[in-house]
């Protein structure tokens, strides 16, 4: 008998320990709704399997930077897609917020020379639109192009820029990482 008692006692404090947890009712509570969309495998990115890869600006003198504002030395590069799954989908590069983006939308530079940054520039419109990479996905100034025949190429180009016109020699190297956009 006593051990009938001892389980009823027990299953009577369970009991209230699992009221205690029951899901809050009225203003406590509320439903979140998660969503999202598969697709089919995207792009193979060249040049590089990996999507990584160097651009080379030329070397240029600081006085061609001694202006607040002022660009030199674009160097041009293109990220080729190939073995694209989707035809007629639009793409384009989404830069990622990082710790080398200003907050003017440029790239630090990691170097030794003092002053001076770099500015990406998209040229798939046909004309060059400086882009703002301290923005987010869709106001970066990135224009998207149209996949054909399962592939596209993103023209951008790198330049120098100096914010201020006070700048001053050495190393300049930054980095940014990308992902692409399909629309």
């Amino acid at each position: 008998m006593r051990n009938i008692a001892l389980l009823t006692l027990m299953a009577a404090v369970g009991m209230t320990s699992v009221a205690a947890y029951a899901a809050p009712s009225g203003n406590g509570g509320g439903t979140i709704t998660f969503y999202g969309q598969a697709i089919p495998p995207t792009c193979e990115v060249n040049p590089g399997s990996s999507g990584s890869f160097s651009v080379a600006l030329p070397i240029m003198s600081t006085k061609s930077l001694s202006t607040a504002g002022a660009t030199a030395g674009a160097t041009g590069f293109t990220i080729s897609l190939t073995s694209c799954a989707a035809d007629g989908t639009r793409v384009r590069t989404m830069w990622e917020y990082g710790r080398t983006t200003s907050a003017s939308g440029t790239l630090k530079n990691d170097g030794t020379a003092t002053g001076i940054e770099i500015q990406l520039v998209d040229w798939n419109s046909g004309s060059p639109n400086v882009m703002d990479l301290s923005k987010a996905d869709g106001a970066q100034n990135s224009q998207s192009v149209a996949l054909v025949n399962g592939e596209a190429n993103l023209r951008y180009a790198a330049q120098y820029y100096s914010p201020t016109g006070n700048t001053t020699g050495g190393s300049i190297e930054t980095s940014v990482q990308y992902s692409l956009t399909y629309e």
